[in-house]
């Protein structure tokens, strides 16, 4: 990633939070190289961004396996994804269709991806989600995704986010940036 890009992507990220702290793990572990090694990752060393914490397994064209899933993302689901398909945690086709094409991305580009998007339901409430994915491998072959998620002002009480979205009324705000 140039060092243009870098920064961009650095900006979009904001100055503060999980995501913020992932990738600066990432890069850290990378060390100059276009992604680490997934065996350089040890969740346990960012404690503050292992509840929005999840590695994906590529297990076939477009598909993806939770292989772990920190507890927020599981309380996101209200379910628990490990050792299930981002299909099967993802009813909902369009939310199904925007994760695989951005894991697929950072799969064949082998670069970071964001997504923020900024929402407003039906009671006129607001929230954004904001989604980190990023390369791990060896050899230029990404073999896992690592991400996390940050969500604010959730709307969701104990509902899991696809049941949120049929209430969605309008996408104020969508952006989605490769590294």
């Amino acid at each position: 990633m140039s060092e243009a890009r870098r920064r961009a992507f650095r900006e979009a990220l904001g100055a503060t939070g999980p995501l913020v702290r992932l990738f600066a793990y990432w890069e850290e572990k990378a060390g100059g190289a276009e992604m680490p090694p997934r065996g350089a990752i040890d969740p346990t060393e960012i404690p503050d961004v292992l509840s929005a914490l999840y590695i994906l397994e590529p297990i076939g064209e477009g598909a993806y396996r939770f292989r772990l899933a920190g507890t927020g993302v599981r309380e996101l689901f209200n379910a628990e994804p490990t050792g299930r398909t981002v299909a099967e945690m993802l009813p909902e086709p369009r939310l199904r269709d925007a994760a695989r094409r951005s894991y697929t991305t950072v799969m064949r580009d082998r670069r970071p991806w964001l997504t923020d998007t900024l929402y407003e339901l039906e009671s006129g409430e607001t929230f954004r989600y904001r989604r980190l994915s990023l390369p791990l491998g060896e050899g230029g072959r990404v073999d896992r995704i690592l991400g996390a998620f940050e969500l604010s002002g959730d709307p969701r009480g104990r509902r899991p986010f696809h049941e949120i979205l049929p209430q969605v009324v309008a996408t104020l705000d969508r952006r989605e940036l490769a590294g």
